[in-house]
């Protein structure tokens, strides 16, 4: 009785949340430009005790928080670290709050690096991950709404059996 539409509504939120990140662009993003004072893996505890978490994290000598890239793409991690020394200069996109409540995450995540014109992790590459989910969660978004609207439909009936 609860528990379908609950459901239902969490993942249409996600639903909502990935629709969001798909149309990201380098517009709707936060530009973070400073000089790197720091850039190493630093290990974060994930949603689970058992959860281990190795993301990219980046600093930047004109803001007091780290910078994030998730471990999704740890393999452009070593990568990253060898175009990306201390003292450069870099421009690390994050989204804004309201992009982050809707879409979840953390907002200091990166997503994406430039440095001196060249990007070298593109915002194309979390938006091609983040459809491939979205065609799952729409289907099973939808799945869940007629489950739904078939309890309400086989609820009413029956009381009009009674």
């Amino acid at each position: 009785k609860y528990i379908l539409p609950g459901l239902a509504l969490f993942f249409s939120w996600g639903l909502i949340g990935h629709v969001v990140l798909i149309n990201l662009d380098q517009v709707s993003l936060i530009k973070n430009r400073g000089q790197v004072s720091n850039i190493v893996m630093r290990y974060e505890q994930g949603l689970r005790s058992s959860s281990k978490v190795f993301a990219l994290k980046i600093s930047l000598k004109n803001h007091e928080t780290d910078f994030r890239l998730h471990d999704t793409y740890k393999n452009d991690f070593n990568d990253l670290q060898d175009h990306i020394e201390i003292g450069d200069t870099v421009t690390l996109y994050t989204r804004h709050l309201w992009q982050t409540v809707l879409s979840w995450g953390k907002q200091l995540d990166i997503y994406q690096i430039d440095k001196d014109g060249e990007t070298l992790f593109d915002l194309s590459r979390i938006i091609h991950e983040k459809k491939n989910q979205t065609i799952i969660l729409s289907v099973l978004t939808f799945m869940l709404w007629i489950w739904h609207l078939i309890y309400l439909q086989a609820r009413k009936n029956k009381q009009l059996q009674n």
